[in-house]
């Protein structure tokens, strides 16, 4: 088997899933891709978020995110708080945000799980050690890590992320 064959056929899978993810988060949470990342992102901190660092993990410039911000506060999803610094905001999920964000994720694991209900349990158990070889192997830092797991259900990897631990 060629490798310009296995790399198409990669490349086409991940888009049709990231499509797939996509839809059903938004779908879920009743909110754009972005919101519904900032919003599960903000559930996998202990603390809050300023919204530099929100920005920053979910890929959009400060201004995007002050008023996406702006925005979630109104739908009741986050508050604001003030930092150590007055020019500083801090974003934390509110109880409906928190409630919103396990919809999103419910979401995101029952479109990806209906795709993997085609698979055996040994073919998915092949597919989970492929899987966290090649996220293990990927080039990283701490903040490529927050902005590909900013969808991640944490739970789920719980100490064994492939992409903290550099293991599978």
């Amino acid at each position: 088997m060629g490798d310009r064959l296995l790399a198409n056929l990669i490349g086409a899978l991940s888009l049709r899933l990231a499509d797939q993810q996509a839809g059903a988060v938004e779908q879920a949470g009743g909110l754009g891709l972005t919101a519904c990342a900032a919003l599960s992102a903000l559930g996998q901190h202990v603390r809050p978020l300023s919204v530099k660092e929100l920005a920053s993990v979910c890929g959009v410039s400060h201004s995007v995110m002050v008023r996406m911000v702006a925005d979630l506060v109104d739908e009741g999803l986050v508050e604001r708080l003030s930092g150590d610094d007055r020019r500083m905001v801090l974003v934390s999920l509110t109880d409906q945000g928190s409630i919103r964000r396990h919809e999103i994720l419910e979401g995101r694991n029952d479109a990806l799980a209906d795709v993997l209900n085609v698979l055996d349990d040994a073919e998915k158990q092949a597919l989970l050690t492929l899987a966290g070889s090649l996220l293990a192997a990927l080039p990283k830092d701490d903040q490529d890590i927050e902005r590909v797991c900013r969808l991640c259900d944490h739970v789920a990897c719980g100490v064994e992320c492939p992409l903290e631990n550099g293991t599978t």
